[in-house]
């Protein structure tokens, strides 16, 4: 997209046909002075670079260099064969201009994702790059500008390899230095994988391109109030009859001497010192790119700039994954108040590469290279959890990738539509807003879960979903986690939410398997036996786990204490809107591939079965007990856990809090699992139902009795 000039420039309603004329010869006169540019310099060619530039002549050269040579740079990228070599190509209808111009007298060009599946990236670039040639060489359009209507129909997962941050790189700056003064992208016929792809490429868009792209979904009318009708086809709601795409693709063969005329043009400045240097740099290999990055975070550790930062622990090395290079971004891009967390909390300092070099090594050595994600922004998830101490980060991813493939009925959370039905129950949500020590607050509420409706499986998968969502964020792999339970409407059908394999394995996600930080769990009217229920977990538990937990019973004031009353939802006095989970859900959702891709990595087991045969067909069923064959490490406590710190942020002001003392000593009333407090034994439990007029041995009869009415 042209870049907006602030300074020098001259509006076409302010310069006469006279001036235009001088400056145009002015720049042709210092085309033909330089040796590095073999272009045209004829008036129209001229004309395109000097009106998209404000009749800047600097500009427009400036331009000129700055598209030639990127096309000298990257070749590919640009048509290089006569048009007639293009013939079979332009067969799949993926590129084209419609006949006639919209309301505003701009050429609008079809790009259809529908006839691209079979091409490759390269050839899309050149039919671009025809199409752009073609129409840039009318004085009309030159002045009125190009709308591109993309309709993204038919876009797939394969398509998906095409975002890779280099690939967006170029399209970005291509698009960026064509003369074209006025261009709008449309978008219409998303998908949620659209929608996935556009959140990993619009952090890498300059501004300029992010301003002009508009989405309109299937939703033709907001399309025509741009377009307007008369332009459109059929299939758009316009007025024309549906496409001639040979008739159209005509338009080019007209221009068939032009075309390939131009592909001889290009930047010649110094090319045997450029591929030199080009080879150079991709002889160096990994090790060699790994050993400058240290090198450049070393230096970085004499500058202001913090050496833990993550610009610095995130290599571009290994980012092949485009989930993975949108992740390192957001690592990239963190705010200094976060970096100052991580290395105060979790000790992410001059060493942090160092100790991802070694996790490297140790999953290198290892089998877990052959199960999933290995790129940096993934393995930093780990070491953060466990405060760059690089063993229990290991051993953790370890226990990971266990869980899912021993135990793929609970933590095979991909695709999220299969549990769409239960996501639409209002049952839990990753609230808005943090609390005031940067917390994300994850919710669940026990009345919206129908335990008749809801399989046991379908709740321990919702939310491990939710946390594989929430880690995606290095601000809440920094800051951690408090989760709220909200037990009001727990039955006694619910009970089967409660085994012993469950807990465990409940258990083994907080503080084995999950690279999450879990800071608090707070229970909201729980039942008069939730001591009991809870005993059931209590020989699973470190005392650090134990010790953040608590219960408040129906008194909110308790609660407050800990969580402020502004990032709650309204049903729970809080200053926020009702409880609604419809904007978390369909980020989700629209994330689809990603949870997918997350899980398709493993060349063989359930992690790589991409049909979900094994899953779907196989019916599913939960012991309460563990087999002999689990792997299990020993519990250790954190040595350093009491170092812990939080940041609290009033204001503009930040104080660091030493967050265990707040949630062990501050308020040991409310925490059922405190050494102070003795929760009754486990047998009792029966005795508890019975006393409360529950008979434990009619729960099947029940059961059978609701789903048959």
């Amino acid at each position: 997209m042209p870049e907006v000039h602030t300074q020098q420039m001259l509006n076409d309603n302010m310069i006469t046909e006279e001036e235009k004329a001088q400056k145009i010869e002015e720049l042709r006169k210092t085309i033909e002075e330089c040796p590095s540019l073999n272009i045209r310099t004829d008036d129209i060619y001229l004309k395109r670079f000097l009106i998209c530039c404000n009749w800047n002549v600097a500009d427009a050269l400036t331009r000129i260099t700055k598209l030639f040579k990127l096309k000298f740079e990257n070749p590919k990228w640009f048509s290089n064969k006569k048009l007639t070599d293009y013939r079979d190509i332009l067969k799949h209808n993926a590129k084209i201009m419609l006949h006639g111009r919209d309301k505003k007298g701009r050429r609008v060009y079809l790009s259809r994702m529908l006839g691209a599946g079979n091409l490759n990236l390269m050839d899309l670039a050149q039919l671009d790059d025809l199409w752009m040639e073609a129409m840039l060489n009318e004085v009309e359009t030159i002045e009125n500008g190009i709308v591109v209507l993309l309709d993204m129909n038919g876009y797939s997962w394969k398509m998906m390899k095409w975002l890779a941050p280099g690939n967006v790189k170029v399209a970005s700056t291509k698009a960026d230095l064509l003369p074209v003064k006025h261009m709008e992208v449309h978008v219409v016929n998303s998908s949620s994988l659209m929608n996935a792809a556009v959140s990993l490429v619009f952090p890498i868009l300059s501004q300029s391109i992010k301003d002009q792209v508009y989405f309109h979904y299937q939703n033709f009318p907001s399309l025509h109030e741009h377009l307007g009708r008369e332009v459109l086809p059929a299939e758009y709601g316009g007025l024309n009859e549906n496409l001639k795409f040979d008739e159209l693709a005509n338009y080019l063969f007209k221009h068939e001497d032009h075309l390939n005329k131009s592909i001889i043009y290009g930047y010649t400045s110094e090319p045997t010192k450029a591929i030199k240097e080009k080879k150079k740099t991709h002889s160096k290999g990994k090790e060699n790119r790994l050993k400058k990055e240290e090198m450049k975070s070393n230096k970085s550790s004499k500058s202001n700039s913090p050496s833990k930062s993550p610009r610095h622990i995130i290599s571009r090395s290994f980012l092949i994954d485009p989930h993975a290079e949108f992740e390192a971004e957001l690592n990239r891009n963190l705010d200094m108040t976060w970096r100052e967390k991580a290395e105060k909390e979790l000790n992410e300092n001059n060493e942090a590469i160092t100790k991802m070099k070694q996790m490297r090594k140790l999953i290198a050595e290892s089998d877990i290279s052959q199960k999933g994600r290995e790129d940096e922004a993934f393995l930093l998830r780990f070491l953060r959890a466990k405060k760059f101490d690089v063993d229990k980060a290991f051993k953790m991813i370890q226990k990971y990738y266990w869980m899912k493939e021993h135990s793929p009925e609970l933590f095979y959370v991909s695709p999220p539509s299969d549990l769409k039905s239960m996501l639409e129950m209002q049952i839990q949500c990753m609230l808005p807003q943090k609390d005031n020590h940067g917390r994300q607050v994850y919710v669940f509420r026990v009345e919206k879960c129908d335990p008749y409706k809801v399989p046991v499986e379908h709740v321990f998968r919702s939310n491990v979903l939710a946390l594989e969502d929430a880690i995606r964020d290095p601000e809440t792999q920094i800051g951690g986690l408090v989760v709220l339970l909200d037990m009001a409407g727990l039955g006694f059908a619910h009970a089967r939410y409660l085994s012993p394999h469950l807990a465990k394995r409940t258990v083994e996600v907080v503080q084995e398997a999950f690279p999450m930080r879990f800071k608090a769990f707070h229970i909201l009217h729980e039942p008069f036996y939730m001591d009991a229920i809870l005993s059931v977990l209590k020989p699973f538990l470190k005392d650090k786990i134990r010790r953040r937990i608590h219960c408040h019973g129906n008194d909110l004031n308790s609660l407050y204490k800990h969580i402020p009353r502004d990032c709650l939802p309204s049903e729970y006095g809080g200053t926020q809107p009702p409880f609604d989970n419809s904007i978390w859900r369909q980020r989700i959702l629209n994330n689809e591939e990603y949870f997918i891709r997350l899980e398709s990595y493993n060349d063989e087991g359930m992690i790589n079965n991409n049909s979900f045969d094994i899953y779907h067909h196989k019916k599913s069923s939960i012991n309460d007990e563990i087999g002999d064959e689990e792997i299990f490490y020993e519990a250790e406590d954190d040595a350093d856990d009491n170092k812990s710190l939080d940041v609290e942020i009033d204001g503009n002001s930040i104080n660091y809090i030493d967050t265990e003392t707040e949630d062990s000593e501050e308020y040991e009333s409310d925490r059922v699992l405190s050494p102070k407090r003795k929760a009754p034994p486990v047998e009792t439990l029966e005795e508890m139902f019975l006393k409360h007029e529950f008979s434990t041995f009619t729960l099947e009869e029940k059961e059978f009795d609701a789903v048959k009415t």
